[in-house]
C-alpha cells in the first residue's frame, strides 16, 4: 500500500508560515506592551534608564521613541519662588527697632542717657 507524503510536505510549509506568523505576532505585542512611546511634560526633563544604565543625553519636552522596557524619569526644571513671611510679632519687633534708632539719631549724642557710648 503506497503512502502519499506530498500532502504532509504542503502541511509543513503552512506550519512553518503560522509558526513565523505568531512569533513575529508576540513580538509585535511585546514591543507595543513594553511601551516605545514616552510623553516628557513641559518644564521637565526626561533621563533615560534601562536597567541601571543612565544615559547622558535627557529628553527635551515632548513624545519621544525610545527603547522598550526603558523607565524615563520626569525630572523637574522649572524654577520656584520662595517668599519669605514675616510673623505680626517679628514685623512689629523690627518697626519698634528702626524707630529706637530713627529718635536716637535725630537726637544726637547729646541726648542720649548717661553711661551710653555713641556708636557711629
Amino acid at each position: 500500500m503506497p503512502v502519499d507524503l506530498s500532502r504532509y510536505a504542503n502541511n509543513s510549509s503552512r506550519m512553518r508560515r503560522v509558526l513565523l506568523t505568531t512569533i513575529v505576532g508576540v513580538a509585535l505585542l511585546f514591543f507595543l506592551l513594553g511601551g516605545p512611546l514616552r510623553t516628557v511634560p513641559a518644564g521637565h526633563v526626561g533621563v533615560k534608564d534601562f536597567f541601571g544604565s543612565v544615559s547622558n543625553d535627557a529628553l527635551t519636552r515632548g513624545i519621544h521613541l525610545v527603547v522598550p522596557l526603558t523607565r524615563v524619569v520626569k525630572m523637574s526644571v522649572q524654577t520656584q519662588e520662595i517668599k519669605e513671611v514675616r510673623s505680626d510679632r517679628e514685623a512689629r519687633r523690627q518697626q519698634q527697632h528702626e524707630g529706637r534708632r530713627d529718635r536716637q539719631h535725630e537726637n544726637g549724642p547729646a541726648n542720649y542717657p548717661r553711661g551710653t557710648v555713641a556708636q557711629p
